[in-house]
């Protein structure tokens, strides 16, 4: 009988210590990815002000970090960080395909809203990526808190009304 206690306790730790090393896992993987798409989004940023002070030489924006490794690092931010961050990502290929040749041709396109956006995205990855991975690993457990429709308009300034609009296009 106690050999059957012992091994029924011995499944419960081995058990806990797995989940335990997952969570740690998850945790040094969110911050690692954090550092990357950070990195990305510095080299982004110095791409664009290059060619807006030397003129366009070639350079690209990239968004290898962030599609690789997105999902890595959304336990650890809110949903408007995350929202943030993806609307930060999606002008990347404008940026290459539309922005970058007018300035080859010698326009000026204004990117200081995106610079602005993008130095703000810095800071935020930069928060989990220092982050201790104590707080990190609360966070995962707890969860994230979902943003209010409110304080999805109140970011990007738009009424109750609009984000009606845009989420019955979507379900269109």
């Amino acid at each position: 009988m106690s050999e059957a206690l012992f091994g029924l306790l011995g499944v419960f730790v081995g058990a806990f210590l797995a989940g335990a090393f997952e969570l740690w896992r998850r945790t040094v993987e969110g911050q690692s990815a954090a550092r990357l798409i950070r990195i990305e989004t510095i080299e982004n940023r110095v791409n664009v002000e290059r060619a807006l002070k030397v003129g366009f030489r070639g350079e690209q924006v990239a968004r290898v970090a962030w599609d690789d490794y997105r999902f890595a690092i959304t336990p650890f931010i809110s949903e408007l960080e995350i929202m943030q961050l993806a609307q930060s990502y999606s002008l990347v290929g404008k940026i290459n395909d539309r922005w970058f040749p007018v300035l080859k041709s010698g326009g000026r396109q204004p990117l200081g809203d995106w610079i602005g956006r993008v130095r703000e995205d810095a800071r935020i990855l930069h928060h989990v990526e220092t982050a201790s991975p104590l707080v990190l690993l609360i966070r995962l457990v707890r969860g994230r808190r979902t943003a209010s429709e409110d304080e999805i308009a109140k970011a990007y300034g738009l009424t109750r009304e609009e984000i009606g609009a845009i989420e019955q296009k979507l379900d269109r």
